[in-house]
């Protein structure tokens, strides 16, 4: 079993870390992820786990925050793999994303609240984003999902919808 869990280390940077826990039940120490990424209040990293069964590989995948460039920050997300277990990884691909995400607090960006996988025949196929537009004036907040898609098995994703539900296509406005 491999837990992935995202804790500040800092007032303002984030750390992703994982834990294994071995077939007679325990638990090993935290080991640390990859980069430490820098937040600030809602904009922590967000994580999510899978194991491929073709490479017989644990993946995680780390949605992180870069402002190397003042005012545009973006999000990135990165894959890091591990065939021992969770008790080392490595990073096999910086930019998952195609197109980087407005991780701003412009009009334009969002704030991250959750990302989640979808396997398809056994592949990774597709990545859920879910975010909150920070447009104030034109959506509200909205919760918005962002699906992307794989076409090679989870090493890259293309943007394909940008889903904001309204009162006539939500589940709930029918």
């Amino acid at each position: 079993v491999i837990t992935a869990f995202n804790r500040q280390s800092s007032s303002t940077l984030d750390k992703t870390s994982t834990r294994t826990r071995l077939p007679d039940g325990t638990w090993l120490s935290p080991v640390d992820v990859g980069l430490t990424s820098e937040t600030t209040g809602a904009n922590r990293n967000r994580c999510a786990l899978a194991w491929d069964d073709s490479r017989q590989e644990a993946r995680l995948y780390v949605l992180w925050r870069d402002v190397t460039v003042a005012g545009q920050e973006r999000g990135r997300l990165s894959l890091y793999t591990s065939a021992d277990g969770g008790v080392t990884w490595a990073l096999t691909q910086e930019d998952c994303l195609t197109t980087p995400m407005d991780w701003s607090a412009a009009t334009t960006g969002y704030t991250v609240t959750g990302i989640s996988l979808a396997l398809a025949g056994g592949a990774l196929g597709s990545l859920l984003i879910s975010v909150t537009s920070n447009d104030t004036a034109g959506l509200s907040l909205v919760s918005t999902v962002l699906q992307y898609a794989s076409g090679d098995g989870g090493f890259t994703f293309d943007l394909v919808e940008a889903y904001a539900p309204t009162v006539t296509n939500d589940t709930l406005g029918g």
